[in-house]
């Protein structure tokens, strides 16, 4: 855990309030209020984060479930009544909370590595805003190869290898034992 003392504590990352949610650290109370990083979903994942004087918002992008997180800025409250109309590039959606009060989409595919403009309309009762980011997407890591096995050609070659080095260790010692036994006779 770590203190976040009032808005400028961590300004770049995103945390999570008391509650849980995730948001970002620019909080508008002057308290210390305990804040988990990377929260939202497991680290590492592709995220966004678009701030008004009204919202609050944090996508997290986990293969092609889009999960978005709308908070009051105030006080960091989730909005649950809103609506949010969102564009993902030239992808055009409209959320509305479930009941735990996080708005979700499925995309029809994963997006492709690279950046993405990101505009969210967002309509909560009397309010509405416009909020802008980016979501960058990176490359998938390159998988490690695949180990290879040990095939009867191998493991043949190998126990060849094996038994000539053994066989040469071996007259070697027979060699110098053999001469040694011949210096003791002419002696």
């Amino acid at each position: 855990m770590v203190a976040n003392v009032g808005p400028s504590a961590l300004p770049s990352d995103i945390c999570s309030s008391p509650t849980g949610r995730p948001h970002t650290s620019r909080w508008s109370a002057p308290i210390i209020q305990p804040v988990r990083k990377s929260s939202g979903g497991p680290a590492g994942l592709p995220r966004f984060t678009a701030v008004s004087e009204l919202f609050e918002l944090v996508g997290v992008l986990d293969g092609r479930r889009l999960t978005l997180y709308l908070d009051r800025f105030a006080d960091g409250s989730p909005v649950t009544n809103g609506r949010i109309e969102l564009e993902l590039g030239a992808a055009r959606y409209t959320l509305t909370a479930d009941e735990g009060g996080d708005f979700s989409v499925t995309l029809p595919r994963a997006p492709a590595p690279g950046t993405l403009p990101v505009t969210a309309t967002v309509l909560a009762g009397e309010q509405s805003d416009l909020l802008a980011g980016v979501l960058t997407v990176a490359p998938a890591a390159e998988a490690a190869p695949a180990p290879q096995r040990m095939t009867a050609g191998r493991l043949a070659g190998w126990g060849g290898l094996a038994g000539v080095l053994l066989l040469g260790a071996g007259l070697t010692w027979r060699r110098g034992r053999v001469g040694a036994a011949n210096q003791r006779e002419a002696a």
